[in-house]
Parts: structure tokens; C-alpha cells; sequence
């Protein structure tokens, strides 16, 4: 067994994928939560945090799952399921990062149109995931061959 320091560099997508799942999907309910009148009063700045830091972590990961296409196994059959996984890849990280331009630019208040275009790209990223989700469960991609 390996120090763990040892892990090939297509493994880090699927090991920090979860991060921005987690911090736009959990943000998105800070914000929306944060509407109430009787919310905690941190769920306000948070949730401009959670978007910001969800979105750079989005595009880590887009970047590492460049290198996972590039370094993992695979077989062809998975090659289309691929493509359209990268190509919503790259639509959720834009779409998130002008969702958090427009959060930047109004000041870190939340806004109704920022949660809706937040949910819009929370679509979008489930989308992603599932392709993700396809290319490991469906066609192994990533594993070693049997």
C-alpha cells in the first residue's frame, strides 16, 4: 500500500469534484434561506463566500478533469458520454462565474435574479455530474482494467 502521496494525478478530479457540488448547492440554500426575515444573520455574507469559493473551486476541478481525460484509463465507448461531459463542464464554469461576477459587482447583497441564475447553473451542474457519474458507473472510466 502507497504513502498516499502517491496518487496518479487523474485521481484528484474525482477526489475534489465534490467540493464545489457541495459548497453551490449548500450556498444556494444559504441564499435563498437568507431571504427570510428571521434567518441567522451569517447566512447573508455567506452565501456570496460559498459561490465565490464554489466557482474557483469549479474551475479547479475543470482543470483536473482535463488532466483525468488526458491520464485516465478509458475505452472509446465513453468518448461521446466525455465530450458532452467536458462541453457542460465548461457552461456550468462560466455560467457560475458570471453568477459570481454579477455577486461581486452588486456588492454582496443577495439578490432574487442571483438565485435564480444560481439555480440555472445548480441545473446545469447536476447535468455535469451525472455525465461524470456515467463515465465512472457506466464505463469504468478511471478504473484499472479488470
Amino acid at each position: 500500500m502507497g504513502s498516499g502521496f502517491d496518487v496518479p494525478v487523474y485521481l484528484w478530479h474525482p477526489m475534489l469534484v465534490h467540493f464545489p457540488i457541495a459548497l453551490l448547492a449548500l450556498g444556494w440554500w444559504i441564499g435563498v434561506a437568507s431571504l427570510h426575515p428571521r434567518s441567522p444573520a451569517w447566512f447573508k455574507p455567506a452565501a456570496p463566500w460559498t459561490l465565490i469559493a464554489g466557482t474557483l473551486f469549479l474551475w479547479l476541478v475543470l482543470g483536473l478533469g482535463l488532466l483525468a481525460e488526458r491520464y485516465a484509463p478509458h475505452v472509446p465507448a465513453a468518448w461521446e458520454v466525455m465530450a458532452d461531459h467536458k462541453q457542460h463542464a465548461y457552461i456550468t464554469a462560466w455560467i457560475f462565474t458570471a453568477v459570481a461576477a454579477a455577486q461581486i459587482l452588486t456588492r454582496d447583497r443577495v439578490r432574487g435574479w442571483i438565485l435564480a441564475a444560481w439555480a440555472l447553473g445548480l441545473v446545469s451542474l447536476v447535468l455535469t455530474a451525472h455525465l461524470g457519474a456515467t463515465l465512472v458507473f457506466t464505463y469504468g472510466l478511471g478504473s484499472p482494467p479488470s
